[in-house]
């Protein structure tokens, strides 16, 4: 049996990390390791850690004593996961009871598949992602009901199963992305670089709690129009064009029509001319980039 490590990176997750943890323990299967990095805390957060994982050996707490951001953060725990198999979860998921199950299963009867996720449902239970495709260079959400494993064009870092060999072959997440379309590009590179698939299964394992909780605000808009930029600037040069002509422009119309607050629609133009002029003169831009904080 190959050996599971589970990463979550965490900032101020009291609100969630009770639920997450309690899902963990009480998973169907125990012979994994739960590595959780807390990325300087301001809440509860390490207290609840401890309170619930206690000194179980399953467990493994880093704290930093600076907030890095989620990618670092993952990095972090990665450096110390002994698994074969490296699952990463947002702290703001819950977990089906099989879902460490399932997935090995699949893992192990498909090693084809060199990263894995199931169908994930927000807290009301619609589907969030159901897999990622590309349309025109752009990262699209399927949300649509299937049945049995797809093969996507991408994995979203929600609840992602990887291969250790895929991330030695591939690497991972790019650290200058710091948020949004990181696992896109991976699961990109991992599609150019390697012989190994993407794939979803359709058991709805996971419920997202808080998708997209940071979408109103500049930070969040800037790093979406620069990383797509960037994305695009690599795998689909082609496309650029089209996303300025017609993708971000559209965007601004919906925006700018929307019952969004005027703080709100300024943020996102803000946000988006920004993180698209970055993106497309990363070095003159450099000086415009934001420091961030989960």
């Amino acid at each position: 049996m190959k050996q599971i490590s589970v990463i979550i990176a965490n900032y101020n997750g009291e609100k969630y990390l009770p639920a997450l943890l309690m899902d963990l323990i009480n998973q169907s299967v125990d012979d994994f390791t739960t590595i959780i990095v807390d990325d300087a805390s301001q809440d509860d957060s390490l207290s609840i850690i401890r309170e619930i994982v206690g000194d179980q050996p399953r467990f493994q707490v880093l704290e930093s004593a600076i907030n890095r951001g989620f990618i670092e953060s993952c990095y972090a725990g990665l450096d110390q996961a002994p698994g074969d198999y490296l699952c990463f979860l947002n702290n703001d998921t819950r977990l089906d009871r099989y879902f460490i199950e399932r997935n090995l299963k699949i893992l192990e009867e498909n090693p084809s598949i060199g990263a894995l996720s199931c169908r994930i449902v927000d807290k009301t239970g619609n589907n969030w992602f159901s897999g990622g495709k590309i349309v025109l260079g752009i990262p699209r959400i399927l949300t649509d009901d299937f049945r049995g494993i797809r093969e996507v064009d991408w994995i979203a870092a929600t609840a992602v199963f990887y291969l250790r060999q895929v991330l030695e072959e591939a690497g991972f997440w790019k650290k200058e992305y710091q948020m949004y379309h990181e696992d896109v590009e991976l699961s990109l590179r991992i599609r150019r670089d390697t012989e190994y698939r993407l794939c979803i299964f359709s058991d709805p394992l996971v419920q997202h709690l808080e998708p997209g909780t940071s979408q109103s605000t500049y930070r969040h808009f800037y790093y979406h129009f620069r990383n797509l930029i960037l994305l695009q600037k690599e795998y689909f040069p082609r496309n650029i064009f089209l996303t300025l002509l017609l993708y971000i422009p559209a965007n601004l119309i919906r925006v700018i029509f929307s019952r969004e607050s005027w703080e709100g629609k300024k943020g996102y133009v803000s946000g988006c001319f920004s993180g698209a002029l970055s993106g497309l003169l990363p070095k003159i831009c450099a000086g415009r980039e934001i420091k961030i904080t989960d």
